[in-house]
């Protein structure tokens, strides 16, 4: 069975770091694995050196990594949550209250169907927003209708059973926004171009988003809440917090 292990190192080192382990035929991977193996072997840490302050006096950022099992075919649902207890725990910085960095996030229908599709590369930075859920860094919210709008395109690339399966988990990793008549009249009154994306940003308002998640910003400019890509929002993250959030297989022991 894979283990799961989590761990927070500078940017800097972790730029250095996986270029020598490039450079030598290695990968992160094999490095966690290294390490535990001497732990095991030798019940004390390697010799560690001090770690260099960063450039030009800028504030060191931080890697949030987490290790998923390994999986044919990685599906998000399958990380468990970091809760303020136990060792998958350990690596956190400080609570969201004590970094001020906790995010209400609504989820766009586009983003959580690159999630579903496994489109790359859009997909990978998916993973990343879910990994910062995870450290409760950011609170992931989506439009109970947008599910119904994942089915009718999901459908037509995977089997019935397969879509609502996956439905199901995700109602387990995100919150759902429910949407009545008075939001569908309200979204309608508007008189968006695009009235899906009304609806989607009515959502982010009933539940105090701070940004809307998407792929098609321009369909937001009359929002209310700002809409941003994940790759801008994961950019935004790492320019104003110094936070960079990753996913790493680990392989097995042996």
């Amino acid at each position: 069975m894979d283990a799961m292990v989590t761990a927070r190192v500078p940017v800097e080192v972790r730029n250095q770091g996986n270029a020598i382990l490039k450079r030598i035929g290695s990968s992160p991977t094999k490095l966690v694995n290294a390490a535990y193996d001497y732990v095991l072997r030798h019940e004390s840490l390697p010799d560690q050196e001090p770690s260099a302050p960063a450039a030009g006096g800028e504030p060191q950022k931080t890697v949030r990594i987490i290790t998923p099992e390994i999986r044919p075919h990685l599906r998000l649902w399958h990380y468990p949550r970091l809760s303020g207890a136990g060792t998958l725990a350990t690596t956190r910085k400080s609570s969201p209250k004590e970094s001020g960095l906790t995010m209400k996030l609504l989820v766009d229908t586009n983003v959580l169907l690159d999630f579903f599709e496994t489109r790359q590369p859009f997909v990978e930075d998916w993973k990343r927003v879910y990994v910062m859920s995870c450290f409760r860094d950011a609170e992931l919210w989506m439009s109970a209708k947008s599910y119904a709008d994942i089915f009718y395109v999901a459908r037509k690339q995977m089997s019935s059973k397969t879509v609502q399966r996956s439905i199901i988990e995700c109602l387990s990793l995100v919150k759902t926004c429910a949407i009545d008549g008075e939001d569908i009249r309200w979204a309608a009154e508007q008189g968006w171009k695009d009235f899906e994306d009304c609806v989607v940003s009515r959502a982010a308002q009933k539940v105090g988003a701070d940004y809307i998640l998407t792929r098609s910003v321009e369909g937001f400019e009359r929002s209310a809440v700002p809409a941003i890509t994940p790759a801008d929002f994961l950019a935004l993250v790492e320019e104003k917090y110094h936070l960079i959030y990753e996913e790493m297989p680990m392989a097995p022991l042996t």
